[in-house]
């Protein structure tokens, strides 16, 4: 392999650390599921080949496509990057950069070519033996259980893609793909709770039974950050509504809604203010003593009757329980 070649493999492969570290640390070698590599031959010379591999097809492309040069003598044989299920692997430290880096190869000829290389500088120590690596998967993080929707049993779809995944409610089981009649429900779930980078906020996947939750955790554990073990969660008590969301007063004004449904407000005129826009709306405002509330997304929900309020709850886990309120 010439040098132009080492070099950039080099550069994008460094591990870098803001202090030195002699220990190799665990993730020197990146998690991963599957590797993609390329790899090319001298024009000149049929015995002097080159290759990469690296874990995103992404990051395989963006390589390949920096050293691309029309006078490399690589240039005009280099393959596509291609999806392999493991690669031929060297880690080594380098004392001059105080790193740790890896360097992978589609195959055991190209990665002892590697070792050989990287031995000629005595700056790079403990370099390791050409290593047969495949799916690697970070150690579990923290189970969050407050990512958990709060709730007294599990519906999970039994049928069509998403067949095993399980939520809090019928309605969103359903709209999981699944038919209410292809939902059914059981008193725990197998859950993991993970990052979403978009927001940075934790999140919960449930799963039917211990089998279906550990098949898709170790994938999900290298597309996602903080990916827990999988957890036994059953039910879960929802928070007591807040007194100081409540808006001030006592008493209630509230009117019924077509379908089984109500709507209370403290006052009279935001009673009618609210019935005015509501064009489900079915009967006038009249006075109650009581209210069933809950506190759904900082907003108060208040219903004339417990099962109205409860009917909300279960479309929306998330929120507190229902009280009622004078």
């Amino acid at each position: 392999m010439r040098g132009r070649w080492r070099v950039l493999v080099l550069g994008v492969l460094g591990i870098s650390s803001a202090e030195a570290e002699k220990a190799k640390p665990p993730d020197v070698v990146p998690y991963g599921v599957a590797w993609n590599c390329y790899q090319a031959t001298n024009q000149y010379n049929a015995q002097d080949k080159a290759g990469i591999c690296v874990r995103s097809a992404d990051h395989c492309q963006q390589i390949k496509d920096s050293s691309a040069d029309k006078a490399s003598v690589y240039a005009a044989s280099a393959t596509d990057c291609r999806e392999q299920a493991k690669a031929s692997v060297i880690t080594y430290f380098n004392v001059m950069e105080d790193q740790w880096s890896y360097w992978a190869t589609p195959s055991t000829e190209l990665c002892l070519s590697v070792y050989r290389f990287l031995a000629k500088n005595p700056d790079n120590k403990n370099i390791s033996s050409c290593q047969t690596v495949g799916a690697i998967y970070p150690p579990p993080s923290r189970f969050r259980s407050e990512a958990v929707p709060a709730g007294d049993e599990w519906y999970c779809s039994t049928k069509g893609k998403y067949s095993g995944y399980c939520d809090r409610t019928n309605e969103s089981c359903s709209e999981s793909g699944a038919d209410p009649s292809g939902c059914k429900t059981q008193p725990r779930a197998v859950a993991i709770t993970l990052r979403t980078p978009s927001d940075n906020k934790f999140v919960a996947l449930a799963y039917d039974s211990t089998s279906a939750c550990e098949a898709k955790q170790p994938r999900a554990s290298v597309q996602y950050p903080d990916v827990s073990a999988c957890t036994v969660v059953g039910a879960i008590e929802r928070p007591a509504v807040e007194r100081s969301a409540l808006p001030s007063g006592t008493g209630w004004f509230c009117y019924s809604i077509k379908g089984g449904s109500s709507s209370c407000e403290r006052t009279q005129e935001e009673c009618e203010r609210s019935w005015f826009d509501n064009a489900s709306a079915a009967t006038q405002c009249t006075k109650a003593a009581i209210a069933h509330v809950r506190i759904f997304e900082a907003k108060v929900e208040a219903y004339a009757n417990q099962q109205h309020c409860e009917a909300r709850m279960r479309r929306s886990p998330e929120g507190s329980r229902c009280e009622a309120i004078k």
